[in-house]
């Protein structure tokens, strides 16, 4: 008798973990929460970042991957820097509820990215607007794809367009970066 009430409470607590993660996957999925998460998570990026950002929404494909839509960056005086359509982020689930949730990242794949950089008349770039570090190091060390890209340049009045560009970046052994491009 003993071991039927063991069995019979294991399944009951089977059951109810199915229907919390039945739940949160509704919870994930909705329009509603993605859209919230897409405005946090822009808001979170540009306090790092120190630049305003556009996030339209997250969405959870699986426990270890979420597709960012609609992403945007811009510089201090509100010039989009960048916009890409989707970025897909791949991390490991568990490793994410570290300090540093950025260490979790294994990859970025970037698609329908334009970019463009403005070298300013008093020399500066747009680019140097954003904030790459806070004194600490990057956690960082995954692979950074981009695919369909454009990038557009303007140094001294003279503009630069390249198209279908296709780029990797590879931080396994920062703060040394492997980078293969095309254009």
């Amino acid at each position: 008798m003993k071991g039927k009430g063991t069995g019979i409470a294991a399944s009951v607590f089977i059951g109810i973990a199915l229907i919390g993660f039945l739940a949160a996957g509704f919870v994930l999925r909705s329009e509603a929460f993605m859209e919230r998460a897409g405005a946090k998570a822009a808001e979170k990026a540009a306090e790092l970042l120190g630049v305003p950002m556009e996030v339209g929404s997250i969405e959870a494909e699986s426990f270890h991957s979420l597709v960012i839509r609609d992403i945007a960056v811009y510089d201090k005086q509100a010039e989009c820097i960048a916009r890409a359509e989707e970025a897909r982020v791949n991390f490991r689930l568990f490793s994410v509820l570290q300090e540093n949730p950025a260490a979790a990242v294994d990859e970025v794949v970037l698609r329908h990215v334009s970019a463009n950089l403005v070298q300013r008349p008093d020399g500066t770039w747009n680019a140097e607007d954003i904030e790459t570090s806070e004194g600490g190091e990057n956690a960082f060390r995954g692979k950074v794809i981009v695919e369909d890209g454009t990038l557009r340049g303007n140094v001294q009045g003279k503009e630069l367009v390249l198209e279908n560009v296709a780029a990797g970046l590879d931080m396994a052994d920062y703060p040394a970066m492997k980078v293969e491009a095309s254009a």
